[in-house]
């Protein structure tokens, strides 16, 4: 599922001086072991698109690398770039917190972690968004406190969904209500305004 939000993309800074297509994707963490073959040909099948539609003009995919879906999307476009001769797709991870902070959200699982790490070194670039304001630390690490948390998740889908020209969207349609949720992302695409 893709939506063009039409907002212009910034140039890459690159000698070749091509503007990408900058695609973002937003997810549920935890989708069903059954679907996640059809999640990564609908993944696929958009690229290859887009790709038509635009066939000189590279790609940048931006995930933020958690468990599920945005992981998914930045392994079908690691693929996707191997596959395709010619095709220029970077794979960007922005994060919602400071890496080690980030890493918490990980640690429970060594699975989850050990992936995490190796979706890590096979992007292009991964970079930190700067805190919101009034954000809590957490008194034992530093790190931003449980609570608040879900504002740095709610800024990065936001953050992605500005940044974008297409959204890729992994998502049943179920409205969680969560603050920085797939449907909240989905509803700013879509030209509504997060609650405060």
């Amino acid at each position: 599922i893709h939506a063009d939000n039409g907002r212009s993309a910034p140039r890459t800074g690159e000698a070749d001086g091509l503007i990408p297509l900058v695609i973002g994707v937003t997810g549920h963490r935890n989708p069903d072991p059954s679907v996640v073959a059809s999640l990564e040909v609908e993944v696929e099948r958009v690229l290859r698109q887009l790709d038509q539609r635009a066939p000189n003009t590279p790609f940048v995919l931006l995930s933020p690398l958690a468990r599920g879906c945005d992981r998914i999307a930045a392994r079908v476009a690691l693929r996707f770039r191997r596959r395709v001769p010619g095709m220029v797709v970077r794979v960007v991870a922005p994060l919602p917190l400071s890496l080690e902070d980030y890493r918490r959200d990980f640690a429970n699982e060594a699975a989850d972690a050990a992936e995490f790490e190796e979706m890590l070194t096979l992007v292009d670039e991964h970079f930190e968004l700067p805190l919101p304001s009034g954000i809590d630390r957490h008194a034992d690490h530093g790190g931003v406190a449980d609570d608040s948390r879900k504002y740095c998740y709610r800024r990065l889908g936001l953050y992605i969904a500005v940044q974008s020209q297409v959204m890729i969207a992994l998502w049943d349609g179920l409205r969680s209500g969560q603050v920085g949720g797939t449907s909240e992302v989905v509803d700013f695409c879509r030209g509504n305004r997060p609650p405060e």
